[in-house]
């Protein structure tokens, strides 16, 4: 907060907690789904949108309620005439522009979505005109149909993630389709690659 005040000139001296280690984060959990499907029939309207496109590009909750149906300075956009969504380095955690090609099932779900005159936003509240703040409530019900217990929205950025690896997708483009700033993050998934593995032992 204090080197945030002084970038933005709300506070002239030095950063007074500069020199104090912070606390390592335990950003472990890897949990991944294996009922998409399951799921994906007890999502409903926007959320079931939401839901496929997750799964299907890897892409953050932030990024996904910001995306925008053309291009606009330092926003989040979609691409249909290049089949591409691209995240802009201002909205990516990493700092990062990247480009997701879009797969023919969220190209197809993304065009049925009614367009709104005005309203530059796919996902937004319809009483606000802004982007959605959450979709708590209709997700808890999804996953109780489902029977799904224990699992976040962010584990659907671990599912994609998950199958990319499974299917021998290079772990370099997985860092890079995720947006990771170092391949550190992107090692969580390397022991999925058990047929990479099995065929280093059998050498």
């Amino acid at each position: 907060m204090f080197n945030r005040a002084f970038e933005w000139g709300m506070y002239p001296d030095n950063n007074p907690t500069k020199g104090i280690k912070k606390i390592p984060e335990n950003n472990n959990r890897c949990r991944w789904l294996t009922e998409q499907a399951l799921l994906l029939s007890h999502c409903q309207g926007l959320l079931k949108t939401i839901v496929i496109v997750a799964l299907k590009t890897g892409m953050r909750w932030g990024e996904i309620i910001n995306l925008k149906w053309q291009q606009i300075p330092n926003s989040n956009y979609i691409d249909f005439g290049n089949d591409t969504i691209v995240v802009h380095e201002s909205m990516s955690k990493s700092k990062k522009s990247r480009f997701i090609p879009m797969s023919v099932t969220v190209k197809k779900t993304l065009q049925e979505l009614p367009r709104i005159a005005g309203n530059e936003y796919i996902f937004f509240n319809s009483k606000t005109d802004k982007p959605l703040g959450s979709v708590k409530v209709s997700s808890k019900t999804a996953l109780r149909k489902a029977g799904i217990s224990n699992f976040k929205f962010h584990d659907l950025r671990h599912t994609f993630a998950s199958q990319l690896v499974k299917n021998g997708v290079d772990l370099y483009v997985v860092q890079k389709l995720l947006g990771h700033a170092t391949p550190n993050m992107t090692q969580r998934y390397a022991h999925l690659k058990s047929d990479v593995l099995k065929e280093a032992i059998s050498r």
